[in-house]
């Protein structure tokens, strides 16, 4: 038994070096492991302690929006992100 409190993480692509043209944001997109017909998240169980902070991610929807998505299920759906950095949960709180 662990003592450290733990965290189950997924994978995203590192960011670009340029942001998204129209969004100003960095695009990411799920990493996945194993074969095609046997695709699993890639992720890890890694200690709390090394998280710095969460990311607010933005489903990057395309020129059409995918109806069966919903905030209980997009990230499950969704293989392309991106990352606000535009967002300050921070900020909230000090206001």
């Amino acid at each position: 038994m662990h003592d450290t409190p733990l965290a189950y993480v997924e994978h995203f692509s590192d960011p670009p070096q340029e942001r998204h043209r129209d969004t100003l944001m960095y695009e990411v997109r799920r990493l996945y492991s194993g074969s095609s017909h046997n695709r699993r998240y890639k992720a890890s169980i890694v200690p709390l302690s090394s998280i710095h902070c969460s990311c607010h991610l933005i489903p990057k929807f395309g020129k059409n929006v995918d109806l069966t998505w919903t905030s209980d299920n997009v990230l499950d759906m969704c293989d392309n992100f991106f990352v606000n950095d535009l967002l300050s949960l921070y900020m909230y709180q000090i206001l």
